[in-house]
């Protein structure tokens, strides 16, 4: 009766534990080779220990076949999980033979010439070959695996002992028949035993598992808190839970007034917190990747960053870590490339590919325009006569000219090297369209003082709308070549009679 209550309690306990390592391995979600291995080859062997405890006469000839598959089927598991956890490549080769030839031998001193005694030497022979060959792969394989083994194979060797001692004290009684109820009594203490040794092992698992989980949340800390990108933890409810330094060197903030807060109370994403993609980023647990958005710094100055968000297992819950990259001098070179790209590098104007971009937008709006194309008369002569460098500063005091002469709906570009293009918007009555001209035709002929010399320039002039004349660019300034604008003022300029 004792030994019962004890049995049960010892094979309730290691259960119990089992289970708790099982829940505590897939909780933490630690990557640990073979440990699934483990759990189900530990609860297998128990299983089988117990069932050898209700064996008797009455259902030998089912019992014991399988009390034989459970306590085989944990031994190959058990031996599988240790091939894992050692990274052995090795196949087990051994194993398919041994076990199979353990089965048979097992019935057969079942069925054919049953001997009680024989079928135990047998279940246990195999036992003890399965934990000196887990303690021998751990031996020789010590240097590829990351954890301490002592404890690991102190107690593999002990389970090895105490079913060894089991043969050898069968092996002593082999002339003696025993039955089924002296068979209980003598397997009780090996029973108890194995259970213990069974907690026992599940225990340094356990800690082995901890202690992997502190090292690869240590590994976490600090790759999180030295990393040279500036990151922000949160929790799964989107609080943040830590910030690593090159965050708070970056953006300004004190880790104090970021703690605990959720993502959109923090003033940081005070411009960004309505947008539905942002939203739909933080409620995700999706990750995302190079996002960019503007970031308000603490000392209120907006950045522009690359922002990702990635989910990790941290500690026993999953944790999203934002991290932000500055990308503000790529916008710098990004809007010099552009002004390289739309403008002209001598008069700072916009180049025929802005003007070409400006004038789809105004048909695409259908908007009423006029395109009034400005030629330099005699331009050549101001070069050959005083040189490149002077010509170029008449170009750009010219340029500068006509952007202060043009309203602010009205557009100048420079078209090539002494062309300009002039845009001049119909939509707004307020100023006539002869009146803009005959201030652009001023502008034009106002004299150039430039290095103790004055220069006259004169202009041939042309124009053409939008959409009477034409409904392209290339349509537009084919009519204003070739048509005048006929006013006193225009003619004088370009030296010709209507």
């Amino acid at each position: 009766m004792v030994f019962n209550l004890i049995i049960w309690i010892a094979f309730l306990m290691s259960l119990l534990i089992t289970a708790s390592l099982y829940f505590s391995y897939t909780k933490l979600r630690i990557p640990y080779r073979g440990m699934r291995h483990f759990i189900y080859g530990q609860v297998l062997i128990s299983v089988g220990f117990v069932l050898i405890w209700f064996l008797n006469e009455t259902i030998r000839f089912y019992m014991t076949p399988m009390i034989g598959i459970v306590i085989l089927s944990g031994v190959f598991v058990f031996s599988r999980s240790i091939s894992k956890f050692s990274k052995s490549d090795v196949k087990p080769i051994d194993l398919y033979v041994i076990l199979p030839v353990s089965f048979i031998i097992y019935n057969y001193f079942l069925y054919i010439d049953e001997k009680l005694n024989f079928q135990i030497v047998t279940l246990y022979t195999v036992l003890i070959y399965m934990y000196a060959r887990a303690v021998i792969t751990v031996y020789l394989r010590r240097d590829a695996i990351e954890d301490k083994t002592h404890l690991l194979t102190l107690t593999m060797t002990l389970f090895s002992g105490l079913y060894l001692f089991r043969v050898l004290h069968s092996w002593m009684t082999l002339q003696y028949l025993i039955t089924y109820l002296e068979l209980k009594d003598n397997q009780a203490i090996t029973v108890i035993f194995t259970f213990l040794l069974q907690i026992l092992l599940t225990f340094i698992v356990s800690n082995l598992i901890y202690t992997r989980a502190r090292v690869e949340i240590k590994k976490i800390n600090s790759g999180f808190h030295h990393s040279p990108v500036s990151m922000l933890m949160l929790d799964e409810d989107k609080k943040v839970v830590d910030v690593n330094t090159r965050f708070t060197d970056f953006l300004g903030y004190k880790v104090e007034e970021l703690l605990g807060s959720q993502v959109c109370d923090l003033k940081m994403f005070k411009e960004i917190c309505h947008l539905s993609e942002f939203k739909h980023m933080m409620q995700s647990n999706n990750p995302y990747h190079n996002v960019e958005y503007s970031i308000l710094k603490s000392d209120g100055s907006i950045i522009r960053t690359l922002t990702s968000i990635s989910v990790i297992n941290y500690v026993d819950q999953k944790h999203s870590i934002i991290t932000f990259t500055d990308i503000s001098n790529l916008h710098q070179m990004n809007e010099q490339l552009t002004d390289y790209a739309y403008y002209d590098d001598l008069t700072t104007l916009p180049n025929r590919r802005y003007l070409s971009r400006l004038i789809d937008s105004k048909i695409t709006d259908n908007k009423r325009f006029a395109l009034m194309c400005i030629d330099l008369d005699n331009f050549k002569h101001i070069n050959d006569n005083h040189g490149h460098t002077v010509g170029d500063e008449v170009l750009h005091q010219l340029a500068k000219r006509l952007l202060k002469t043009i309203h602010e709906e009205d557009f100048v570009a420079r078209y090539a090297g002494d062309e300009f293009i002039i845009i001049l918007s119909l939509e707004n009555n307020s100023h006539t369209l002869e009146h803009k001209i005959d201030n652009i035709i001023d502008a034009i002929e106002s004299q150039i003082y430039l290095d103790n010399k004055v220069f006259n320039l004169k202009a041939s002039i042309g124009l053409s709308e939008y959409p009477l004349h034409g409904l392209t660019l290339n349509d537009l300034l084919r009519q204003a070549d070739t048509e005048m604008y006929r006013i006193k003022r225009m003619v004088k300029s370009r030296g010709l009679n209507n």
